[in-house]
């Protein structure tokens, strides 16, 4: 889902969202057998959705002001990026670092959903997570490590009976 859609669907109720945004850092150390870096050209991340469940929380409100409602879904994520590096080498060659690391994170959704439990929503498949990457940055730390920083977006959508069937269409 692109930004426009994503802050569209936040301004109109017709989607039912609930979202959490969140950072993430990488340490990626240079394999041996790879050059050492001169600087970071590009980098680019994909995160694949492992697992959604249903987890009980307090219900409460937090600091910041958000309300607690007793509910969140735990979301298991698996982050797999790249990293275009350039060699400090005479011959200056790009090499690319691959990296996969595994991440948790919570969405605070209500108990109950247009009147149903949202334990059954999610068994039913009408719950599902979507991911939208906001930044994506590497940085040198020295000549055989590279810190990469990336921040995003999750949300929990409410699926209609027609998003469904859309869905299964296509799949």
């Amino acid at each position: 889902m692109d930004e426009n859609t994503f802050a569209n669907a936040l301004l109109h109720k017709k989607n039912r969202l609930w979202f959490s945004e969140m950072h993430c850092a990488e340490r990626i150390d240079l394999p041996k057998h790879f050059p050492d870096i001169r600087h970071v050209v590009s980098t680019f991340s994909i995160i694949e959705i492992l697992s959604i469940k249903t987890i009980k929380t307090i219900c409460s409100q937090s600091f910041e002001g958000q309300c607690l409602t007793g509910k969140a879904a735990g979301i298991e994520m698996l982050v797999k990026g790249k990293t275009l590096y350039q060699s400090s080498q005479d011959s200056k060659t790009l090499h690319i670092v691959e990296s996969i690391f595994y991440q948790s994170a919570s969405v605070t959704i209500p108990c109950k959903i247009e009147g149903t439990d949202t334990e059954v929503l999610l068994a039913r498949g009408r719950l599902r997570c979507e991911t939208l990457i906001n930044c994506d940055t590497a940085r040198v730390m020295n000549s055989r490590c590279i810190t990469k920083n990336l921040s995003l977006s999750l949300y929990i959508k409410l699926l209609s009976a027609a998003d469904r069937c859309y869905d299964s269409y296509i799949l």
